[in-house]
């Protein structure tokens, strides 16, 4: 359930150096690439999670937008956006500067919308003892340096287009603001 974006339009992602986040064990998850009439591009992944288990960890080890065992490395925290887990990470380009993309990741399981690993498995260990089910789903919008001239800026011209980003993920899990 993909909401408009105004201004933005699907294209063909081409990526030289494959990121691909890792939502493993999710339910569901697809990976879209959107570009502006400004030249801005974002990738946005996402995934959900029925229900959280030993091999269902939106949060787990290696998940999300650094995969483990690839060729991308986390180089620093990234700028704040909110609540959102920031991160810059790089990967070897065709010349002598990396690639840097950065990453923006919330979690977002019945009211709470947060970037912290930590608070979703307090979150989701608090459904487990009261027996209550909660989709949980996973929002990583990202820019390269290779694709945007400044990719923070680019992230928030997709922001401002998409509206508050838990109304923009209720959407896809639900189907309705």
């Amino acid at each position: 359930h993909l909401p408009d974006i105004a201004g933005w339009n699907l294209v063909p992602a081409d990526d030289r150096n494959g990121w691909t986040p890792l939502h493993g064990g999710s339910n569901q998850q697809f990976r879209l690439r959107f570009h502006n009439g400004h030249g801005q591009t974002v990738d946005v992944s996402f995934a959900t999670y029925a229900n959280q288990g030993e091999a269902q960890q939106a949060s787990g080890f290696g998940q999300g937008a650094i995969p483990q065992a690839g060729a991308w490395a986390w180089e620093k925290p990234g700028p704040a956006f909110g609540v959102a887990k920031s991160d810059l990470i790089e990967v070897p380009g065709d010349g002598p500067n990396p690639e840097r993309r950065l990453c923006l990741t919330w979690y977002r399981s019945g009211p709470l919308l947060s970037g912290s690993s930590l608070e979703l498995r307090l979150h989701v260990m608090a459904n487990h003892l009261l027996l209550r089910r909660e989709v949980t789903a996973v929002l990583i919008l990202s820019a390269s340096n290779r694709l945007n001239r400044d990719p923070a800026a680019a992230i928030t011209s997709f922001m401002a287009a998409t509206g508050p980003v838990d109304r923009w993920i209720d959407h896809m899990v639900l189907g309705r603001d």
